[in-house]
């Protein structure tokens, strides 16, 4: 039978991950104003279309961020308990979890396209009452 050394999470590593998943929803927020605050400067013909992107944008990017970032601390803690119980190989990372390049990419490409969408010239036509 092998011996399996699984520590308790501490107070201190939870906070870290709270910490973590803030500034996530920070970060990701202040990305969201962008293009609304851009949109709105403009007086964009489509400006409450262009919150609601920008919204659900914020939404997919916040969650997937969040989600890798959890899969990567979770994977990381049962590595370092499979290393200090003394039966695991520390060279082995064949299941550490990968970097979504597809999905940043097309959150970025997707951001880059809500970017260009509110700073577009779609104003209101104004006529002159004079």
């Amino acid at each position: 039978m092998l011996a399996y050394a699984e520590s308790p999470d501490s107070g201190a590593l939870n906070l870290v991950k709270v910490l973590v998943g803030l500034f996530i929803l920070a970060a990701t927020a202040l990305l969201v104003a962008v293009p609304i605050a851009i949109s709105r400067s403009r007086r964009h013909r489509q400006a409450e279309a262009v919150m609601v992107a920008a919204f659900f944008w914020g939404v997919i990017t916040a969650g997937s961020a969040m989600y890798t970032a959890a899969a990567r601390y979770n994977w990381s803690k049962e590595y370092t308990t499979e290393i200090e119980s003394g039966y695991y190989d520390p060279g082995d990372l064949s299941d550490k979890p990968g970097t979504p390049w597809a999905l940043l990419g097309s959150v970025a490409a997707a951001y880059a396209g809500l970017l260009c969408w509110s700073a577009s010239r779609c104003a209101h036509n104004r006529t002159n009452s004079t």
